[in-house]
């Protein structure tokens, strides 16, 4: 039998996206009630929010399986007889990316600068996003891209000499072993901005081994191109969603803007909107690191919120406490046994068991002491503290995290400038014209800074169309100094947006 051409339906509203995709799988169902069927979503939120839709209508799930990306491949690889070689853990790539610097003098001095290796590591994983294993240094190139395509290329030489596999060698090993017209269950694709690199790869080989549909997000400027490049996608019919009513407002500095934020929507939720059908998001929640945590404890909603933010294990006084533990030559695992008898969060716990395991791990690769490494596995490791249970709580997300989820109200913030659009600085490593020149020849291009902003304006357009009923929009008109803040070129955007 024939594998059905694969299809792509588009919406820039979540509400007519589901409705969609609920009344495809109702229909499948029909002729097939158990037959079994996989579906793939970007994020666990989303994941949960598609099985709870799922059930209300449909009233049952069976036959169903949902995944995300890294899951899927877990599935894909075990109906191909596959199994991954030993992950790459972030701290051992930080070690072998110093062995391939110090063997050349302009990487010796890159590394004479603090963070020299980590400045980069973007750099190095754009070209990693492409599949390819090395590239020619064009006639002309610039020490530091010459220096960034030499070390490319050394370090996965390095990492395979090692017998590790970083997450893009697992995904495309597992895209290149599917058969064509095999016995997958159809998969369908849900709630996907866009697919790039490794995804993109996998989609076109699932294409010729099953069943493919997918009901992508879209937004953007018009010729911003295709979330699916080489698939473009049929807009579904329905109204673009938009609030009910907007508000603006201002704050002075970081801290005070994310303080309204929490309470406007507790003043929401005094009124009757439960926590989980609002949002505060944010372009990244990175810049709220240092914030988050004492203004949740001084308005007392730790327990109140599911926020999406990752917290480096440094920051944490557990963090400290367990490091001068095996700086003083003590027992690992004493401490964590103690951890658990004292009621550590379980999340800062597993954090602290992987740092230990990366830091054990990379001594196989590096004449450094335990404590020396732990260390560093501490700073590179990241966890997410107010993570709620089964997404319990007031959501704070970013843009990522946030989009395709209908909300019935929605606060975004940052609409300052150098927030919303995030900006891309050059590295110097990874020029847009280097890129451009690279992506003439490969299957998916290598995203230069048109590409990024693109990419920033489909974002913030499937989350401006998230919300039902209200939508507040926040910025920093100054900062806690009192210096002031120019406000977003993205306001004007919404305005065209929202109408």
């Amino acid at each position: 039998m024939p594998i059905p051409r694969p299809t792509v339906l588009g919406h820039s509203d979540p509400r007519v996206l589901e409705a969609h995709w609920i009344a495809f799988l109702a229909e499948r169902r029909k002729a097939s009630p158990l037959a079994p069927c996989w579906v793939v979503a970007p994020t666990s939120r989303l994941r949960r929010r598609l099985q709870q839709a799922l059930a209300a209508h449909l009233g049952s799930c069976l036959g169903i399986s949902f995944f995300n990306p890294d899951s899927l491949l877990d599935a894909l690889a075990g109906a191909a007889g596959l199994r991954r070689h030993s992950r790459l853990r972030p701290l051992v790539r930080r070690i072998l990316l110093r062995k391939v610097l110090a063997k050349s003098k302009t990487g010796r001095e890159l590394l004479s600068f603090k963070d020299g290796a980590a400045s980069m590591e973007p750099a190095l994983d754009d070209l990693r996003e492409s599949g390819e294993s090395s590239f020619q240094a064009p006639d002309g190139c610039p020490p530091s891209e010459r220096l960034l395509l030499e070390t490319y290329a050394g370090l996965l030489k390095l990492q395979d000499k090692a017998g590790l596999e970083d997450d893009v060698g697992w995904s495309d090993r597992v895209a290149g072993a599917l058969p064509q017209g095999s016995a997958l269950p159809p998969v369908l694709f849900y709630g996907f901005g866009e697919l790039v690199g490794r995804n993109w790869r996998l989609l076109q080989a699932l294409i010729p081994a099953t069943e493919v549909h997918a009901w992508v997000l879209l937004g953007g400027r018009p010729g911003d191109g295709n979330a699916i490049p080489g698939l473009a996608p049929t807009l579904l019919e329905g109204e673009e969603g938009r609030p009910e009513s907007v508000t603006s407002s201002g704050a002075r500095g970081l801290r005070a803007e994310m303080e309204e934020a929490l309470n406007l929507a507790l003043d929401w939720h005094r009124k009757g909107t439960a926590l989980e059908e609002m949002a505060i998001v944010a372009r990244s929640l990175r810049p709220l690191r240092h914030e988050l945590g004492p203004l949740l404890s001084q308005m007392d909603l730790e327990e109140a919120v599911d926020s999406g933010m990752k917290t480096p294990l440094r920051l944490l006084p557990a963090a400290h406490t367990f490091l001068a533990h095996v700086e003083g030559g003590a027992n690992p695992e004493d401490f964590l046994d103690r951890g658990v008898e004292d009621g550590m969060e379980e999340s800062t716990l597993d954090g602290l068991r992987e740092a230990l395991a990366s830091a054990r791990e990379a001594r196989e690769h590096a004449d450094l002491s335990l404590s020396e490494l732990l260390a560093e596995a501490l700073e590179i490791h990241e966890i997410m503290p107010w993570a709620g249970k089964n997404g319990a709580g007031l959501p704070i997300l970013d843009f990522q995290q946030a989009r395709g989820i209908p909300r019935a109200q929605l606060i975004l913030t940052g609409f300052h400038h150098d927030s919303i659009p995030r900006p891309y600085p050059a590295s110097g490593f990874l020029s847009d014209s280097l890129r451009r020149s690279f992506s003439k020849n490969l299957s998916f291009p290598i995203p230069d800074s048109i590409q990024q902003r693109a990419a920033e304006h489909r974002m913030l357009e499937q989350v401006l169309r998230t919300p039902s009923r209200h939508l507040a929009v926040l910025r920093q008109h100054s900062a806690s100094d009192g210096t002031s803040i120019a406000a977003s070129p993205a306001l004007l955007f919404c305005k065209n947006v929202l109408g």
